[in-house]
């Protein structure tokens, strides 16, 4: 594609479309290097400021990522998922030409204990039962979410915010973190029960918010921990079932 400077348009902008439709048309792979600065200036007849200008806002919008002393190579391709509709991850990856897949490492059937059954007010033949135990997601706490929300009401600029725990975990994480906040002992591989019918196909990608712009434009960070948050919900679920 070569550059039109007659154009209203500025030379770093056409320069950046050019590299995002040689990303978007696969000459460019994902984890592939750029051309140099220098081999862009001579490719395009640009000054190294015009191609570090595109560059910069590409790894702003994370197309590209940079690696220092190695150059500048090609992000994996995002996943954006219109606010008009809500569909599953899995349904996601297909229509983009992905493959989900699961697997499933155990099921057992176990039978509450007397104290388990008493704490969780269910009957002695109840079962914990549930799918993928090593699903991994980013819960968290609805006050550091709403939190950052109000800051980026204030922010001088609109902008696109990902208000998240960063940290992924897995569902049997958060199992032996409300056990324990329970006060029940064994852990999920003494207590759950894996039904294969509740396994849905696992990501290829682990569902974490990546925060960092957050973080930089508003000075936000998540602030109540992981553990904290589980265990108020484990006590006011508790609290409502003996009430």
């Amino acid at each position: 594609m070569e550059l039109k400077r007659e154009a209203p348009t500025p030379l770093y902008v056409q320069l950046k479309n050019s590299l995002l439709m040689q990303i978007t048309s696969n000459q460019l792979a994902p984890h592939q290097q750029l051309p140099s600065e220098r081999e862009l200036c001579e490719q395009f007849g640009v000054s190294r400021t015009t191609v570090r200008q595109a560059i910069n806002e590409m790894i702003h919008e994370g197309l590209v990522y940079s690696r220092a002393g190695k150059g500048t190579f090609v992000s994996e391709p995002k996943i954006n998922q219109q606010l008009r509709t809500l569909t599953g991850f899995s349904q996601d990856v297909l229509e983009r030409g992905g493959t989900p897949s699961s697997q499933v490492l155990e099921a057992r059937l176990i039978p509450a204990t007397p104290d388990l059954a008493e704490r969780l007010q269910v009957t002695l033949e109840t079962e914990l039962v549930l799918g993928d135990l090593g699903a991994v997601r980013d819960w968290s706490d609805a006050r550091d979410v709403m939190r950052g929300a109000v800051l980026a009401l204030g922010a001088r600029e609109p902008g696109d915010y990902v208000l998240a725990s960063g940290t992924g975990r897995t569902v049997g994480d958060l199992v032996e973190t409300a056990l324990a906040a329970a006060g029940v002992e064994g852990g999920a591989e003494r207590w759950v029960r894996v039904d294969p019918a509740f396994v849905r196909p696992r990501e290829p990608v682990a569902l974490v918010g990546d925060t960092r712009h957050a973080r930089a434009a508003l000075g936000w960070e998540p602030e109540i921990p992981f553990e904290r948050m589980i265990a108020e919900m484990v006590e006011t679920d508790l609290r409502e079932l003996r009430a």
